[in-house]
């Protein structure tokens, strides 16, 4: 019987491939990594919802991209551009169009690194 040196207790069981997780402070079974976005390891038991969040994530960053390539065309494709470009929000839509789009594609980038390890 394996115990734990670092749980509290004396008589404190781990199984055969547990590890102890630092941020937890307890033993998880088949554990893969702590995740900070979802402040839980990620180990035998949560593995799929965990794989299910990222996928989940990336599509909508996917989605978020495609919707904001749309927004910016019709930005810039307007029948009157001349009365769009004179408003006061014209600017600040014009930039966060880009950066929403920058994100979504980042988030996508990252998920989908995490799905293929």
């Amino acid at each position: 019987m394996l115990v734990c040196e670092k749980c509290k207790g004396p008589e404190t069981w781990k199984p055969a491939r547990a590890h102890h997780c630092r941020e937890c402070g307890f033993c998880v079974f088949k554990m893969d990594h702590h995740c900070p976005w979802i402040n839980n390891c990620v180990g035998h038991r949560n593995l799929k919802y965990f794989v299910q969040f990222c996928s989940y994530t990336g599509v909508a960053a996917i989605y978020l991209s495609l919707l904001m390539c749309i927004s910016f065309y019709q930005l810039l494709s307007c029948a009157k551009p001349k009365l769009h470009m004179n408003k006061p929000w014209y600017p600040y839509v014009f930039v966060m169009c880009i950066l929403a789009f920058v994100e979504g594609l980042l988030f996508a980038f990252f998920t989908y690194e995490l799905i293929q390890e």
